[in-house]
């Protein structure tokens, strides 16, 4: 079991303050600080400064390792997706693009979802301001070479428990074009095959999937639907949301870091078992006047309508460790099934003993030694290798299998007598059921 948890800030606007802002900004190093347990992961989706009120500030870097510093942040555990706010809003060659690709009969089309090179490097010609600021954050916390790419906008990151995959929703974004996005599926179907499969996976962008464009959606939708993914993190709209979208994956939507008349000034906090798929999502607010305390009314519909409790354990997920549960089932009892008939045949059992003119016990030597054995071997190789998938009842059975498989060959191969060997345990004939 492995149990992982994560915060996701979204729309920090930086370089907006005023007194209530200026208060929870201050006040939040602190609350953080009795979170109780330990944070994994940091997810911030986008909006780092306020583009009407000019470039990010200079200490905005800081201010995020502030935050990484004061939840005990593991290194290269921070990751980060520009939002509107971040980018260059009026970017003439941007614009050039978006305007040729949407439009005409060689317009873009989600089914093929290629978007050349050379379009993606001028989209990304926008986002110049961002850059600088990547630039400004500490190496440890972020994949600085990858959040610069100029030719990769989209990328993976497979983490020791799950694979996060950034998508730059504002790529085709500009003043003119402020929803109906589109990201280029073919790059979200690579992504996706690369990722590891054995992992959920999450994805986060600065808009949340309703903002892209219906077409890009269904084919997003089926491409998430022959892949492991869990959830969409994402802002941009300054309020919580936490649902699930298409019964297919779990979008959680974190509200904004600054006071703003109408929208919900928080943050979120997730947990999850990533064996089991099962977790829980909690929303911390800032209360004017007040302080920061946990926002008691994320789900409507539960005992504790402060947590959000969902399990993200896929079928096509679960179906994928089943499936390699019942390959070995198949293979281990194909080669028990092999020995036990042997030994039916021509092993010492009490019809074989009764019968003194049998050469079945010089047969029965060859065959321990050229089938029996290697068989075994076979056996415990394969359940090793697989150990991951074995129930606890299972590692039982095949402690007590191995323990009788030692002492069947040191008592056969000449290396020893082991007198009071276990059995062959009868259990053994249940293992993966």
């Amino acid at each position: 079991m492995s149990r992982i948890r994560w915060i996701h800030f979204s729309d920090l606007h930086l370089n907006l303050t005023g007194t209530e802002t200026k208060r929870l900004r201050e006040n939040l190093l602190e609350y953080l600080d009795t979170i109780v347990g330990k944070i994994d992961y940091a997810f911030f989706t986008g909006d780092i400064r306020h583009a009407p009120s000019g470039d990010f500030p200079s200490n905005a870097g800081k201010e995020i390792e502030n935050i990484c510093n004061a939840i005990g942040l593991p290194e290269k555990r921070l990751f980060i997706v520009p939002g509107n706010h971040d980018i260059d809003r009026n970017c003439p060659k941007k614009n050039k693009v978006i305007n040729r690709m949407l439009s005409g009969e060689n317009r873009y089309k989600s089914e093929d979802g290629i978007i050349l090179e050379k379009d993606i490097v001028c989209l990304c010609k926008a986002k110049k301001s961002f850059y600088k600021f990547v630039d400004g954050v500490d190496s440890k916390w972020i994949y600085k070479e990858q959040l610069t790419d100029t030719r990769n906008p989209h990328f993976l990151i497979i983490t020791d428990d799950f694979n996060v995959i950034h998508i730059d929703s504002t790529l085709f974004y500009s003043e003119q074009r402020q929803r109906d996005f589109v990201v280029g599926t073919y790059r979200i179907q690579e992504l996706l095959e690369e990722a590891d499969a054995n992992k959920m996976t999450i994805i986060m962008s600065h808009y949340s999937f309703d903002f892209i464009e219906e077409n890009e959606r269904r084919e997003l939708i089926a491409l998430f639907n022959d892949h492991n993914v869990a959830m969409w993190l994402a802002g941009h709209e300054h309020n919580l949301l936490a649902r699930r979208q298409h019964d297919l994956f779990y979008e959680f939507q974190a509200g904004n870091l600054y006071l703003e008349y109408g929208a919900r000034t928080c943050f979120l906090v997730g947990e999850v078992d990533t064996d089991s798929g099962q977790g829980v999502v909690e929303s911390h607010a800032w209360f004017p006047q007040g302080g920061w305390a946990i926002y008691p009314f994320l789900s409507l519909n539960r005992p504790d309508c402060s947590k959000y409790k969902f399990n993200c354990k896929k079928q096509k997920f679960t179906s994928h460790t089943e499936n390699k549960k019942a390959t070995l089932r198949n293979t281990v009892h194909d080669l028990l099934r092999t020995n036990r008939k042997l030994f039916e045949i021509y092993g010492p059992n009490e019809t074989n003993m009764e019968d003194i003119t049998s050469e079945k016990k010089k047969i029965w030597n060859k065959i321990i030694n050229n089938d029996i054995i290697p068989n075994s071997k076979k056996v415990v190789e394969l359940l090793t290798e697989n150990y991951d998938v074995l129930t606890e009842s299972d590692k039982e059975i095949f402690a007590e299998y191995q323990a009788h498989i030692n002492g069947f060959i040191r008592n056969h191969e000449g290396n020893g007598h082991v007198f009071d060997a276990p059995r062959f345990p009868d259990d053994m004939n249940k293992i993966l059921y």
